[in-house]
């Protein structure tokens, strides 16, 4: 076999494996590999490189065959969005879940979070209707690392409604891989990583690009999102570029019975993309730009505490409301900008080095509802909070590559960041200095069943409060050091699966906001204080991943059991708290040594090339050890079924199908006794359906028809991790209909 990149140039010293069975070994200069006296069988090769994307395909070998394989480099041909590290990269030693494109195009409309809840063990922790954070494994917030392009995202990531800043449009693939499985992106990622990544940048001279129309009625929402991507060689030197964006504008949301008064949306986002290669050398400008208006519910926020008790006990607005597009008080306005400089340097047959410089701003609004005196003015001119954070971070990575059975990572990250709480005093001021480096290397003969992978992490992180208050003096810096580590092995039953044994220990220290808050959170309407005497966390984790394919089954399940020391959470209080702007549910952060075990994963039987059903679970359990109780905040039991019909062969690239999607989400059972404002509420069935065609003609070869039908039946029901659960439901029925309008010219 032969295996060339995309130009047809030959690749040598790629390594070429034969799943199951003891044979392999590497191209040599002319990217030739033979192998000799194969019986009549299927074989599945693997092949992978440093600098190049891993590839697994499937032949059916019953002569002498010639094979040419064109392998794709890891740089600038960048399309995906992981979590937890480089996606193939990582190979089969971490934990991943893949979210398919077509998958991630039915939910771009709902935001990231949204679309990582489709796969087995991830959920969301909701603020209203609008705001939706992913949870992996239990874990969420500054646990879960959220990376675009490859760099940490800087942004308030640290609020329980503060959503990610990340337009979806950006991406064309997701893939989650759970747990402290790779430690090359922060010691402190407790639950994950996930990692956003832009489509490939175009490698053949023209243009090409895709147009998004979507449209919804819950909110009447309408979406408008496209890219344009293009290739032109000056001289001798090739280059690439992308531009993108996506604009979005929604009102009132519904409940079956009731409008959420001030749940309405704007957004207005784009980036650009910039790439050449040269010789040995990839280079790639990337920025992005998101803007956002949320309005967040009116009814969550209260003017008294005899008001806020008859609000939780009602548990509805009073009013059945209306619709209106127009966003008042209270609301957030949120912008993000982010720069990057990234090279890679292809060293051959040595791996290759990788530096990446970014800047990122983060500027957070937040209007308030009510005021100590006089009326609220009619401008959103002068917000009651605002915060600023500008964060410089420079990262240098060589992926070596010492034979053909070991490869590595040895790297370096600094950060430099600074706050600025311009109004208001949530939080104060701070400036913030960090520093890792880390080794990680991996075994795999290409001969043997057997992986192995290992790795270890040195971070440092100084914290200085440059806040004024005399509160806060005996705090004014604070110092963490910690090492993180993590170890892995892979077994492999033949071609037909494998077995993951993960196993890490990581730690995160105490974010600023969990150690100086003090008043009113507005975008989640409460009262939260931190605890300056909090230390940072330990957590020891452990995983089993299950895979295993065969005829028409394929099933896949992971099992883990995390010991968390020191477990930083916010505690609801048993009071609420009357300020002079209104009254809302008080919390303050708390620390307790916790576990957190639970089984996750899905089945599929394909009945033939039209029916397909998949059943998806994910089970988790957190019990606070200190108090032998249970532990607040839990993602409740969830079970899926989903039902495909492929109108053509669904392996016909432009199938069509309908397909039916039954949630059972239980009741949540395991809380603390009396530590909640409200009962956790019932459990719930939803039925959501989705139709997939594509339409095709002389001008458009491929236009992408979606219709869905969410909360079909129109289920009342309540989320257990919605902040706002104790005023509303959440929302009910939603017709969305959406178009995907590829173009080209080459």
């Amino acid at each position: 076999m032969a295996v060339v990149d995309p130009q047809g140039k030959p690749l040598a010293y790629v390594n070429v494996g034969v799943l199951g069975q003891s044979l392999g070994g590497s191209t040599n200069e002319e990217g030739i590999l033979m192998f000799k006296n194969l019986c009549k069988d299927s074989y599945s090769f693997q092949f992978s490189r440093i600098g190049w994307e891993a590839y697994e395909v499937t032949f059916l070998i019953e002569k002498d065959t010639s094979i040419q394989i064109v392998l794709r480099e890891s740089g600038i041909m960048l399309d995906k969005i992981t979590v937890l590290g480089d996606g193939d990269k990582l190979g089969k030693n971490t934990i991943k879940e893949i979210l398919d494109l077509e998958a991630l195009r039915s939910t771009m409309g709902f935001g990231l979070a949204e679309s990582l809840k489709q796969l087995p063990g991830v959920q969301t922790l909701n603020t209203g209707a609008s705001i939706s954070k992913p949870i992996i494994q239990g874990l969420h917030s500054n646990r879960v690392l959220i990376l675009q392009n490859g760099v940490r995202q800087e942004g308030q990531q640290w609020g329980s409604e503060h959503a990610p800043e990340i337009d979806p449009f950006l991406s064309t693939k997701i893939q989650v891989i759970k747990g402290a499985g790779s430690i090359r992106y922060g010691g402190d990622a407790l639950g994950g990583i996930i990692l956003v990544e832009p489509p490939a940048l175009r490698r053949e001279k023209g243009l090409d690009g895709e147009l998004h129309l979507q449209g919804m009625s819950n909110g009447k929402l309408g979406i408008l999102s496209g890219q344009l991507n293009g290739n032109h060689s000056f001289g001798n030197l090739p280059v690439s570029g992308r531009i993108q964006g996506t604009l979005k504008n929604g009102g009132n949301l519904h409940t079956p019975d009731y409008f959420m008064n001030n749940t309405g949306v704007r957004e207005e986002n784009f980036s650009w993309m910039l790439g050449t290669e040269k010789n040995n050398l990839n280079s790639t400008f990337f920025y992005s730009r998101y803007f956002s208006i949320l309005g967040i519910l009116k009814d969550a926020h209260i003017g008294n505490l005899t008001d806020l008790t008859i609000a939780i006990e009602r548990g509805r607005p009073l009013a059945d409301g209306i619709f209106s597009r127009e966003i008042g008080r209270p609301q957030q306005q949120i912008l993000h900008e982010f720069f990057q400089w990234k090279n890679i340097i292809d060293l051959q047959k040595d791996g290759h080095l990788e530096i990446n410089l970014s800047r990122q701003f983060n500027r957070r609004k937040e209007f308030d509802a009510h005021r100590n005196f006089g009326t609220l003015p009619s401008s959103l001119e002068n917000p009651n909070i605002l915060f600023e954070i500008t964060t410089y971070r420079g990262e240098v990575d060589l992926e070596h590559n010492w034979n053909t059975n070991f490869h590595g990572h040895v790297g370096l990250a600094l950060m430099q960041q600074v706050n600025t709480t311009d109004r208001g005093s949530l939080i104060p001021d701070y400036s913030q200095w960090t520093g890792g480096v880390y080794y990680t290397l991996k075994y795999k003969k290409p001969t043997s069943l057997w992986e192995f992978e290992g790795g270890i992490r040195y971070d440092m992180n100084r914290l200085r409060i440059d806040d004024l208050n005399p509160k806060l003096q005996d705090f004014k810096q604070n110092h963490f050091q910690g090492l993180s580590g993590t170890l892995s092995s892979v077994f492999h039953f033949s071609n037909a699966g494998f077995l993951v044994l993960q196993t890490g220990s990581s730690w995160r220290t105490p974010h600023v906001s969990e150690l100086f808050s003090e008043g009113v959170h507005h975008g989640s309407a409460s009262y939260e204080k931190g605890n300056p005497y909090l230390i940072p966390e330990r957590a020891f984790n452990n995983s089993i991943h299950f895979e295993w394919k065969e005829g028409k089954f394929k099933i896949q399940s992971t099992a883990y059991y995390n010991w968390i020391n020191q477990y930083i959470f916010l505690s609801p209080q048993k009071e609420a708290v009357l300020t002079i702007r209104g009254a809302f549910p008080a919390f303050n952060y708390s620390q307790t040594n916790v576990s957190i075990a639970g089984l996750d994963g899905n089945m599929t039987y394909s009945l033939n090339n039209h029916w397909d059903f998949t059943f998806q679970a994910a089970m988790v359990k957190g019990r606070n050890i200190t108090d032998n109780d249970y532990l607040i905040y839990m993602p409740t039991n969830k079970v899926q079924l989903f039902t495909t019909y492929y109108l053509n062969a669904k392996e016909n690239a432009t199938h069509s199908f309908i397909r039916t999607q039954l949630t059972h989400v239980a009741k949540q059972g395991r809380v603390p006794a009396d530590f909640d404002y409200a009962l956790p509420p019932e459990g719930y069935f939803r039925l959501d359906i989705e139709f997939l065609t594509h339409i095709k003609n002389k001008f458009l070869p491929d236009i992408e028809l979606g219709i869905a039908l969410n909360n079909a039946t129109n289920t009342r029901y309540r989320e257990y991790l919605n902040r706002f659960r104790y005023f509303i439901q959440e929302p009910g029925r939603n017709l969305v209909i959406r178009l995907r309008i590829p173009f080209g010219h080459s």
